[in-house]
């Protein structure tokens, strides 16, 4: 048993002393900080875009943003009304900022329409 204890730390020693280990370190701790200021950029945009539906303040709840990369960057919100309609909109791009752009501009028609509604109702 003490045999097993003393292989696992010898194999512990030379992990903790190996040069490769080191760099594989310091490559995860730099893609972590990149993925970090990556994500900061992106939610500055979406931001920066979500300002032009200021009009629509006081008809929308919530907005959920999704955004996934697989082939391509794909952007998803789902929008929730005060007056309880909820919709989900969708797009893809391969690059994020112009799929962003066309989901704010999606958003903003779904918007409109929905006041619309509301205004044919009255």
């Amino acid at each position: 048993m003490d045999e097993n204890l003393e292989i696992i730390q010898t194999e512990k020693d030379l992990l903790e002393n190996d040069p490769i280990i080191d760099l594989l370190k310091k490559l995860v701790d730099e893609a972590i900080r990149y993925n970090q200021q990556q994500s900061e950029l992106i939610k500055e945009y979406l931001e920066k875009k979500i300002v032009r539906l200021h009009n629509a303040e006081n008809m929308i709840v919530d907005l959920l943003f999704t955004l996934t990369k697989e082939k391509n960057f794909s952007v998803e919100v789902k929008v929730n009304f005060r007056w309880g309609v909820s919709s989900h909109l969708k797009e893809q791009d391969f690059d994020l900022n112009p799929a962003i752009d066309k989901l704010i501009d999606k958003l903003d028609a779904k918007i409109a329409k929905e006041k619309e509604k509301v205004k044919e109702k009255r």
